[in-house]
């Protein structure tokens, strides 16, 4: 893909929407110091390039009653066109929140939202009846604790901005309005109100009450938007890490050290063979070594051993439990 330029100001903008993207139009406009319609002309060209994908409202699946599991599977004995109709088959699956066409170790990453390990038990059971011929291998984990942190390399910007999900698996306390709420913020998280109250049949103050209460029972943790890095000329590495001799000090030393690597876009804690992992953008597999080998160096004595592999295409990216 050939990397695209972008001017101080559209990558500015590109920051104001990242870990905001229900930014007004005229405050981005004052921060970046362009006129409104400038503002707004800039970011409709980014949607049609392509550079922003969507916005979305960051939701808490635990907060809902889903624990978010994973399956890394490594084929055998298969053709692109059969790994292609085993995408497409699961793929209309609705509780499956993520799939990863991978390069490396691993072939393929399923996210899937389970009420409970026995729904996730019965997903596998029946994945593996469908498709066990074509499977050498296969890894499941639970996503405990997840950080996503904001795309530093726009500005080669040092400030971490941080939002966490996961934790303890709670009873949802909201109804079908809430619901229908979430769904339409999580596909389309600039949607005005106007568009909201047609809808919802409500009132814009019934839905700004409503948003707040989602935020307030941390539901809603933040807005997104969903930037293109490859547009940038980077490749996604997903790194699986196998710890020893842990301690909690230790933990939170390597937590904390991961999260200021300049373009350290996740960090999930899980339950699973590895015991942590993250995601880390990289332009060339010298540069994505060299942080490799200084992670390992530094925390020698927690580290037993690491997996990596790249995240080549995501055809699924599903951002609520609940459709």
């Amino acid at each position: 893909m050939r990397e695209i330029k972008l001017d101080l100001r559209d990558r500015k903008i590109l920051v104001e929407l990242d870990f905001n993207a229900r930014e007004l139009i005229s405050r981005i406009a004052r921060k970046v110091r362009i006129s409104k319609e400038v503002a707004l002309y800039r970011i409709r060209k980014l949607e049609k390039e392509e550079v922003i994908k969507q916005y979305y409202a960051i939701i808490n699946p635990s907060k809902l009653g889903y624990y978010y599991c994973r399956l890394l599977v490594k084929f055998q004995n298969t053709t692109k066109e059969i790994e292609e109709n085993i995408i497409n088959d699961i793929g209309g699956n609705p509780k499956i929140a993520y799939l990863g066409v991978l390069d490396g170790s691993w072939d393929l990453l399923i996210g899937y939202w389970a009420r409970n390990m026995i729904e996730f038990e019965e997903f596998i059971d029946n994945f593996v009846l469908k498709y066990g011929k074509c499977i050498l291998e296969k890894e499941v984990s639970i996503g405990m604790h997840l950080s996503q942190f904001n795309y530093r390399f726009l500005l080669e910007q040092e400030n971490v901005k941080e939002f966490k999900t996961g934790g303890e698996v709670e009873t949802p306390k909201i109804d079908d309005i809430d619901t229908k709420l979430l769904i339409l913020l999580t596909k389309k998280g600039r949607i005005n109100f106007e568009e909201l109250s047609r809808e919802l049949n409500l009132t814009g103050k019934a839905i700004s009450y409503r948003i707040k209460n989602l935020i307030r029972k941390k539901i809603i943790v933040g807005f997104r938007t969903l930037i293109d890095y490859k547009k940038f000329g980077y490749s996604n590495n997903k790194v699986l890490i196998y710890l020893q001799n842990l301690t909690k000090e230790d933990f939170s030393k390597l937590n904390n050290y991961l999260k200021i690597i300049p373009n350290c876009i996740y960090i999930t804690k899980q339950i699973g063979k590895s015991d942590l992992e993250f995601e880390i953008l990289t332009k060339n597999r010298e540069e994505f070594f060299s942080i490799i080998k200084e992670i390992r160096e530094r925390f020698r004595n927690i580290i037993r051993n690491y997996d990596y592999f790249i995240i080549h295409k995501e055809p699924i990216s599903r951002f609520i439990p609940i459709q």
